[in-house]
């Protein structure tokens, strides 16, 4: 789609007529390399816009279009942007430009960098050019001030969350809001409400802080625990010295008494001023706060780490503005002004029909990229899943029951055996006819050299897959986080410290293999002591190393290395890490960026030394990805994202093929993503989202699914699928357990030392299946060997 080189909006043209917005054309900042060019869909209304058109703030750059709370497409990239992919949903704020290179940039305040400019009302430097805001019809803006917006947040509900919304969940985060605390929100306006709906969803007790009742019933809605009412005679007597932190929003400071707001704090509370009223202010006297010696302060917008983090937060939380949408018009402007002028506004507007206003179709508000294969790809809510008991695990297990339907693929203990051509499973009422008991425990038997599944109410052999132990070793000193085999079978112990002062640290060992061995080799390597992650590919040719650079950022970076002992550096790849994969020949390498996009790179093609020559393409997924496949076939990627939604795209292009969603609580622990691992044949997907296990028939558009703690005898805390799609690994109380995919029958079990030395904290099988490395919280590792029990 082409860009018009004047843009278009509603602008005032002087402080006298703030109320008359004409529709007038204006010059963009000339395009640069690191820009985006945003065609608009809707744009919220702040408190801010009215201040600035009326001249509250001092004299502006007339004519003017105000808006700084922008949601559209990404029409048009710059050559240099690497956060925003062209076509991409997007949201601006209320700053558009820093220096990214002073002390405050680089420790994520460039919101008070001296350089910074406004989205609208400033002049750009280099041109000389007004920046012109959201009440227009594109938005010009470089790329770091521009952000994905989640696929779970509409685009009228998150548009008011990128000014007001991150005005509110900067200082909170800053000032430790959190489990424990107890949080007031003054004024419970466009900032204040959502000050009470994210302190919250980050869990503090919360309190509603307001003149008058009228906003009482509002705020409980909204979450707030309690709520008072500043109008009222001693309404700060039995609250006083009991808050940790006050969020003041505001937006007038007539007849406000700080003194009894600052008696509301706890020693050392803090007070944050996030409003910004017209007027002469407020007095503040030493007399009002050396009572309880608390602390002063204000806060001004947030960091684009901030504003990425509000974004997911209200998206796994839920949170939704409380919105009143207004079609965007002369009329509907001025509307909106008195709306925010007279405080009847309840609680943010929403500027929307940009369409119809400026003669443009705009994207849908939650774009889907590939349709949902029917309903059987939608899994059930909880409430439906409880009464459905052992369905799903009858439909995967049930097989010699019903001998007009074959046997489900995979489903099998004899490695020697491949699936059966025909991949067609039973029926919910066909397993249940078939003899399929709610309760049942089922056990394999043989039968010749095709096993069959029995179903009876009998007891379980002790183990039914034979474990050998080759081996233990202390890999290091502290819990193990992740683990890896290599083809050799050298075995890769990880520390992540991230979050801590510690750094992370990476080694890999070669175990002797030998049944009852003590003691490994360290392999010599060259890998570096911070990196928390380590994939090796299918060929071992390479071993890529995950890493967090020495800078202040942090930032992750992938290492490509020569070979399974990690020597020396092929190429470096910046802003990208875990989750990380490479495709079954070797040749790709998938690796997760910070917005969310799963990076696909030539792994092989690279010089030594030199990055990789080409970017394949990039997944797009809406919440950030945790685990990342390559299909069998190396052309297509599975993703699995913390959204709640399981992604086959392909490689070539990045273009979804087909999705499956994770819709909402299972199982009462939630969607977190914990496992993923796709069958040999590439017709089955399987994903471990908290105890429940969804296996995914993708070709054919089935899933069926069990639930842990329904069909185990024990609880279990899954770790690793295998790479062959048919044993899934877990941690339990007294030890750790390998149970088959399809049906959640444990087949070995393993006990380990009680205590928190003795807890398993990670699992990894090799590339073929037939070996587990398992890591402990003390930082032993066993290494064991998989065979069939004796007779299959």
């Amino acid at each position: 789609m082409s860009i018009p080189e004047k843009f278009t909006g509603f602008q005032v043209n002087s402080a006298e007529t703030w109320q008359d917005f004409k529709k007038q054309e204006f010059d963009p900042k000339p395009f640069g390399d690191y820009d985006v060019d945003i065609k608009i869909e809707c744009c919220g209304v702040c408190a801010s816009d009215v201040h600035t058109i009326k001249g509250d703030w001092g004299a502006q750059p007339y004519p003017l279009a105000v808006g700084h709370e922008i949601v559209g497409k990404a029409l048009r990239v710059g050559s240099k942007v690497t956060k925003i992919k062209e076509g991409s949903r997007v949201g601006v704020g209320a700053q558009s430009y820093a220096c990214l290179e002073c002390r405050q940039c680089k420790n994520d305040n460039e919101t008070y960098c001296k350089h910074q400019l406004d989205t609208y009302g400033s002049t750009f430097p280099d041109s000389g050019a007004i920046s012109q805001g959201g009440y227009s019809s594109h938005v010009r803006t470089h790329e770091h001030w521009v952000f994905p917006i989640p696929e779970a947040l509409p685009s009228t509900i998150a548009a008011p969350m990128l000014c007001a919304g991150l005005t509110a969940y900067s200082p909170l985060i800053r000032n430790g809001c959190g489990p424990g605390k107890k949080v007031g929100i003054v004024g419970i306006g466009g900032i204040g409400h959502f000050g009470v709906m994210f302190a919250k969803a980050l869990g503090a007790e919360v309190w509603a802080i307001s003149r008058s009742r009228s906003k009482e019933a509002d705020s409980l809605k909204m979450g707030a625990d309690g709520y008072l009412a500043s109008g009222e005679k001693g309404w700060n007597e039995p609250h006083k010295m009991t808050f940790d932190l006050i969020l003041n929003t505001a937006n007038s400071f007539e007849g406000f008494d700080l003194s009894a707001y600052l008696s509301l704090l706890d020693v050392h509370g803090k007070w944050v001023s996030v409003g910004l009223p017209g007027g002469g202010g407020i007095t503040v006297r030493n007399q009002d706060f050396l009572p309880n010696g608390c602390f002063i302060g204000s806060s001004h917008l947030g960091s684009r780490r901030e504003t990425l983090e509000m974004l997911q937060l209200a998206a796994d939380k839920g949170i939704k503005t409380w919105v009143q949408e207004v079609p965007i018009s002369a009329d509907g402007l001025r509307s909106a002004m008195n709306g925010i002028e007279d405080s009847s506004v309840r609680y943010r507007y929403c500027l929307t029909n940009y369409e119809e206003a400026f003669g443009h179709p705009v994207c849908p508000a939650r774009p889907v990229r590939s349709p949902v294969i029917g309903n059987t790809n939608k899994v059930p809510r909880g409430e439906t899943m409880t009464d459905r008991g052992l369905r799903s695990s009858a439909i995967a297990a049930v097989c010699g029951d019903i001998p007009s339907r074959p046997r489900r693929p995979g489903a099998y203990l004899d490695a020697s055996n491949g699936p059966p051509a025909d991949d067609s499973m039973p029926s919910y009422e066909e397993a249940v006819a078939g003899g399929a008991q709610r309760n049942a425990v089922r056990t394999h038997s043989v039968s010749g050299s095709i096993q069959s599944l029995n179903l009876h109410d009998g007891t379980l052999p002790p183990s039914i897959l034979r474990l050998k132990h080759l081996g233990r070793a202390i890999c290091l000193n502290g819990p193990v986080t992740s683990i890896a085999i290599s083809p050799k079978g050298y075995v890769a112990t990880s520390q992540d410290n991230s979050g801590t002062a510690l750094p992370s640290s990476t080694k890999i060992w070669d175990f002797p293999q030998k049944p009852g061995a003590v003691g490994a080799r360290l392999v010599p390597s060259d890998i570096s002591s911070d990196a928390p992650v380590v994939v090796f590919s299918p060929d071992g040719k390479l071993t890529a190393v995950v890493e967090k650079d020495a800078g202040w950022k942090r930032e992750w970076r992938v290492k490509l290395r020569a070979g399974e002992e990690g020597r020396g550096v092929r190429c470096a790849l910046n802003g990208v890490g875990h989750p990380a994969a490479f495709s079954p020949d070797g040749k790709k390498f998938a690796a997760a960026d910070p917005l969310g996009v799963v990076v696909v790179f030539e792994a092989a093609t690279s010089p030594p030394g030199m990055p990789p020559t080409k970017k394949v393409a990039g997944v797009m997924n809406h919440a950030a990805p945790t685990h990342v496949l390559f299909m069998p076939n190396g052309a297509d990627l599975v993703t699995l994202s913390r959204d709640g939604t399981v992604r086959i795209s392909e490689a070539k292009t990045g273009r979804t093929l087909r999705r499956m969603e994770v819709d909402g609580v299972v199982t009462g622990t939630g969607t977190g993503a914990r496992a993923l691992g796709a069958s040999p044949d590439g017709r089955v997907v399987v994903s471990v989202w908290a105890r429940a296990v969804y296996v995914w028939e993708h070709e054919a558009g089935r899933v069926s699914s069990w639930e842990m703690n329904k069909v185990r005898n024990n609880e279990g805390w899954p770790l690793a699928v295998s790479p062959d799609c048919r044993f899934l690994a877990c941690r339990t109380e007294e030890g750790m357990d390998i149970s088959d995919v399809y049906s959640g029958q444990v087949l070995a079990e393993v006990t380990t030392a009680v205590g928190i030395d003795g807890l398993v904290t990670a699992a990894a099988f090799s590339m073929d299946g037939k070996m587990m490395a398992v890591g402990r919280h003390s930082g032993v590792v066993d290494v064991w060997n998989l065979a069939p029990y004796e007779g299959l």
